[in-house]
């Protein structure tokens, strides 16, 4: 039998269990509503096959520190190549529980297939074979056909609607097995249930023993490289302890002869205060007649005495220093050994602070391509300025061989003085001795010396004209030097102008593209109003037709309001908002009906959106009315509101707000009203809702926009302008803290409806929703506003121009009204 590539045999057993997988999933997902969850367990072995597949093949990739084996390296090269990639590798970098590129890796699986872009991803990795070898084997599933055909698989995939939370789940740690026994099972095979239940105790016997080995190897691994690392510290302490010793040796050594030189000195002090005594005694017997005599021997016993004492304290107290220097050196051997165990400590921080350092490596190494690139842009211009330079140099080397020819001209010139001196002066001898004979002559000669003088003073003028000239090449030349400096200096300059240039390039095209989609949003806001206007409430009297489908509108059938009594109601009430639930038609039902007529008014009047208000209104009908439709509409005077529930929180479907610059000196009294003297970092106002949008500085904390005491009665008489209806105060939110998690921080007043401060508002992060996605360049934010009855809100952008706005709700009161 002809023995078989193994690699080709796991390329093969890879492609088909993505086959199997893949028809899992879509088979699944038909049977399902074409919606799959996280926790749908086909699902979680899907993405453990696609992982095993990029790593088929992967290369090992060196660093400084260890070696490094991830699919995150070529997963990151996708949006080099695909520009829409971009967004979820931003997402993947700014999840803050991910640590390792692995859990990168599988966050990006898992957001490409919500994107329905899987196949379009893979497909230019594929594409790009010769970027992919710095990564993978020439052998790898990824570098052969079969990766191909995964990629052809994976567009199948795009009919699931894929339902995952990236950011609950610990990517890091799991560990990624395939479960065969899966994809053992058989519909025809029913009555073998026991040889599947031996099929599966030995698929999970093989997978307990492949993950006991893996964790073994790297045990192993972790403890030679801990053993190594003790064994070097141990040789390291053993030395230090030697020499330790060796210290304590020679101190001993050093003790015992002084305390030997000790008692030497006490021997002879006591030998001379014998002999001081017999001299004493001797002494006492000559002088005894002598008083004088007798007070100087007592002074000077005395003065001998006292030295001796003060030598003796002397020598006592060096045996006291002796014994403390004992003492110390015994207390540096403990704090010896209380640095080997710190050391210890130590290493295992070292250990932690390396996996930092690998993460950080992967870092240095893509930056160290970039400026690859940038040297590249360099070494070209150095290379022009390398010419440059030349033609410089042969410039100069042109103007030296003119100093040259100058220097030799002047040789010359002074040569032919020389000679003319020396014929000078054997012409003069000449003429003394003809001087009788030749007076006709000597008139002749006196006119050819003075032709000779003119002659020489001509050369001496060229010549002081060839030094000048020489003197102004010279500083033609230090001019030139000058000017390679400043041209050095210029072109450094230029490469900065250039940077700054590029960067400004790259700013002002991100600002033409979000100037471009501001005006198309504009335009379809401009068409939408259009749309709406003359769309308002009218009176129950004058409503005889609905506008829509021009069906007659039945006053007694529907039991309505009329309006006076919802301002009275709203007022009673005496909160934020209050929300008026109204049938369309006279057949509508609130258990069965699924769209509604919704209207808001504050205990002033009414307004045209309401968010919180909205939210309450759809969880009366989900939660006490008990209706079952998936999504509620509502008709009102912003037009048609959706919400709907997803889990144990319920998503309003609200237009989007955007937010233009503000001029500060139009509201500067309302904003001290409002803020005092407080950084305020940016001022915005939206002409759609008329409210006004104070950033506050980024360096204050959450605790300074709770305490904040507002007097929102103030803001009537401060706001003349007329366009205000609503102020917001925002805070960009804190990464770290007590407060972490949320992106932004609000609290909203509108005392010109009647609202000092609402607890929690919709249609004011309708708003902030648009301000803050374009600061934070996010779509998906978590929110809290930072009223006295606050309440978190999930914020979440849509590409139709509309925000959706998640929120839990609770019911607590419950009654009825009486007329």
């Amino acid at each position: 039998m002809a023995v078989k590539d193994p690699t080709a045999v796991e390329r093969a057993n890879l492609l088909n269990m993505a086959k199997l997988s893949i028809k899992g999933l879509i088979e699944s997902a038909l049977s399902f509503g074409r919606t799959l969850d996280s926790d749908y367990p086909p699902l979680q072995q899907f993405f453990v096959v696609m992982e095993h597949c990029l790593k088929h093949g992967l290369k090992v990739r060196k660093s400084f520190l260890s070696y490094n084996k991830t699919i995150w390296g070529p997963l990151e090269l996708v949006e080099k190549l695909y520009p829409e990639a971009e967004e979820i590798a931003a997402s993947v970098r700014d999840l803050p529980g991910l640590k390792t590129p692995l859990g990168r890796a599988r966050a990006w699986l898992r957001l490409a297939l919500m994107q329905k872009k899987m196949a379009d991803y893979l497909r230019c990795l594929i594409i790009q074979r010769d970027l992919l070898s710095e990564f993978y084997e020439y052998h790898a599933l990824m570098m052969e056909e079969e990766g191909a055909v995964i990629v052809g698989l994976l567009v199948g995939l795009n009919v699931i609607d894929a339902n995952l939370c990236v950011k609950g789940e610990d990517l890091d740690s799991q560990v990624g097995v395939i479960d065969f026994s899966v994809y053992l099972k058989s519909d025809d095979d029913i009555g073998g249930k026991e040889r599947n239940i031996q099929i599966a105790a030995i698929l999970d016997q093989k997978n307990y023993v492949e993950e006991l080995n893996r964790q073994l190897n790297s045990t192993v691994s972790s403890l030679h490289a801990r053993v190594d690392s003790l064994e070097k510290s141990n040789t390291k302490l053993i030395e230090e302890l030697a020499i330790a010793k060796n210290n304590i040796i020679k101190l001993q050594e050093e003790n015992h002869q002084l305390r030997s030189e000790n008692t030497l000195i006490l021997m002879k002090t006591q030998h001379h205060l014998e002999a001081t005594k017999v001299d004493v005694e001797a002494e006492l017997q000559t002088y005894k007649h002598s008083r004088q005599g007798l007070d100087e021997m007592y002074n000077e016993a005395r003065r001998q005495l006292r030295e001796e004492s003060q030598l003796r304290q002397d020598m006592e107290n060096e045996l006291v220093v002796q014994v403390s220097m004992k003492h110390e050196i015994e207390l540096a051997m403990k704090l010896l050994e209380k640095d080997i165990h710190e050391k210890q400590d130590t290493l295992i921080g070292l250990r932690q602070q390396l996996d930092e350092v690998k993460a950080i490596n992967m870092e240095m190494y893509q930056k160290l391509q970039v400026s690859e690139d940038a040297m590249k842009e360099k070494n070209e211009i150095i290379g022009r300025l390398e010419d440059k330079t030349n033609q410089i140099n042969a410039t100069m080397k042109q103007l030296e061989q003119r100093l040259q020819q100058a220097e030799k001209a002047q040789m010359d010139a002074e040569a032919e003085d020389e000679k003319l001196k020396q014929e000078y002066v054997n012409k003069s001898e000449s003429l003394q001795k003809e001087f009788s004979q030749k007076e006709k002559q000597l008139l002749q000669l006196e006119t050819d010396l003075k032709i000779e003088k003119e002659w020489r003073q001509t050369l001496e003028d060229d010549l002081q004209k060839e030094k000048e000239t020489v003197s102004h090449l010279k500083t033609e030349t230090q001019e030139i030097i000058n000017l390679k400096k400043e041209f050095l200096k210029l072109q450094e300059k230029n490469k900065q102008l250039r940077r700054i240039c590029q960067d400004q390039e790259a700013a002002l095209q991100e600002l033409a593209s979000k100037l471009s989609e501001s005006k198309l949003k504009i335009e379809d806001i401009k068409e939408a109003n259009k749309a709406l206007q003359g769309q308002v409430w009218l009176k129950d009297k004058e409503a005889t037709h609905c506008k829509l489908c021009e069906k007659e509108f039945s006053l007694s059938k529907r039991k309505d309001l009329d309006e006076d009594l919802h301002q009275k109601i709203a007022m009673e009430m005496s909160l934020s908002e209050t929300a008026f639930i109204r049938k369309l038609y006279p057949g509508d039902d609130f258990t069965k009906s699924s769209c509604f007529g919704l209207r808001w008014f504050t205990p002033a009047n009414e307004v045209p959106l309401c968010g919180h208000a909205t939210l309450a209104a759809a969880a009366v009908l989900f939660h006490i009315q008990k209706n079952k439709n998936p999504v509620l509409t509502f008709v009102t005077l912003s037009g048609e509101l959706r919400s709907r529930q997803v889990e144990d929180h319920i998503v309003l479907d609200l237009p989007l707000y955007l937010t233009y610059p503000q001029v500060l000196q139009e509201v500067e009294e309302l904003i001290k009203a409002a803020v005092g003297d407080m950084i305020v970092q940016d001022l915005r106002y939206s002409p759609d809702t008329k409210k006004l949008l104070v950033r506050l500085s980024d360096a204050y904390e959450r605790s300074v926009l709770e305490e904040l005491q507002v007097s929102a009665q103030r803001f009537l008489s401060a706001e003349r302008t007329g366009k205000v209806k609503g102020l917001i105060l925002t805070l960009k939110g804190n990464s770290s803290g007590k407060h972490k998690g949320h992106d932004f921080y609000s609290r909203y007043f509108a005392p010109w409806y009647g609202v000092l401060e609402d607890p929690v508002t919709g249609s004011a992060h309708a708003v902030l929703g648009s301000y803050w996605s374009e600061q934070l360049g996010k779509k998906e934010m978590l929110a809290f506003q930072c009223s006295r009855r606050g309440g978190e809100l999930k914020i979440s952008l849509r590409n139709d121009g509309r925000v959706d706005i998640a929120g839990r709700v609770a019911i607590v009161l419950k009654g009825n009204l009486t007329f």
